[in-house]
């Protein structure tokens, strides 16, 4: 009987995150709220993502960062398009403090309005954020563009 229930056990935390196809997060982040964009681009100013602040995560842009490789099948999926500018987060300026912190700590499962710039024009969309482990990248230009 105690080897069956270990062996249970077993199986019950092996097929913890993954069993929703997510595998464990880079450097030990926790899993959070996902938008299903990969790529951030930052040019001509400072930017920085996963940052420690407390026992959290933050993100700090001191320019609005530009959007790319959105997943077809993600959130994001016909809503936000390669190339946009990502204004605010819920309300919030990315370029702040509040902002970079609330993107940096999505819940997943949670609708997220995004503000964005597209082509010069302001575009709010709306979507839910699935599980996974946020952006993947962060490319940061002195100038110029993509």
């Amino acid at each position: 009987m105690t080897r069956s229930l270990s062996i249970l056990m077993l199986v019950i935390v092996v097929a913890g995150p993954g069993a929703r196809g997510v595998a464990t997060c880079p450097e030990g982040r926790s899993v959070v709220g996902d938008l299903g964009i990969n790529q951030l681009l930052c040019i001509g100013g400072d930017c920085t993502i996963y940052g420690r602040i407390g026992d959290g995560l933050t993100h700090q842009f001191t320019t609005e960062p530009r959007l790319y490789d959105v997943d077809l099948r993600g959130p994001s999926a016909g809503l936000v398009k390669e190339g946009d500018v990502l204004v605010a987060v819920d309300g919030l300026l990315v370029t702040t403090p509040e902002g970079g912190y609330r993107l940096a700590n999505l819940k997943a499962r949670t609708l997220v309005q995004l503000w964005l710039r597209r082509d010069g024009r302001d575009v709010r969309v709306s979507m839910t954020t699935r599980e996974g482990c946020g952006f993947r990248s962060l490319t940061v230009r002195a100038g110029g563009s993509r």
